[in-house]
């Protein structure tokens, strides 16, 4: 778990891993950008990397121009919400097994 709530917060930390209604998805830079959260409350969804690898590879060639062409003019996603086609993330499956 990463981010300035998780690390800051047991409490936090606690309920991402084991509140059941908390939404967990697989880590998508674009998608997280388009998220909104919470300033207030623990957040409703968690995008989960696999490894720091994973994180640090989806970001270093991370081009932020075009992701904000496209969505720059468009409402965030709200906090919480599951988008058409998305899954939520499994714990326990392999990374190649997941739905896309």
């Amino acid at each position: 778990m990463f981010g300035a709530g998780i690390i800051s917060s047991a409490g936090e930390t606690a309920y991402a891993i084991e509140d059941p209604d908390v939404l967990r998805l697989c880590f998508d830079p674009e998608r997280i950008l388009r998220t909104d959260y919470h300033i207030d409350r623990y957040q409703s969804c968690y995008f989960v990397v696999d490894s720091l690898d994973q994180l640090v590879r989806g970001l270093v060639d991370l081009d932020f121009g075009p992701i904000y062409e496209k969505w720059g003019n468009t409402p965030p996603i709200p906090a919480g919400a599951l988008l058409d086609g998305e899954t939520p993330w499994q714990a326990g499956v392999p990374r190649d097994e997941r739905p896309v």
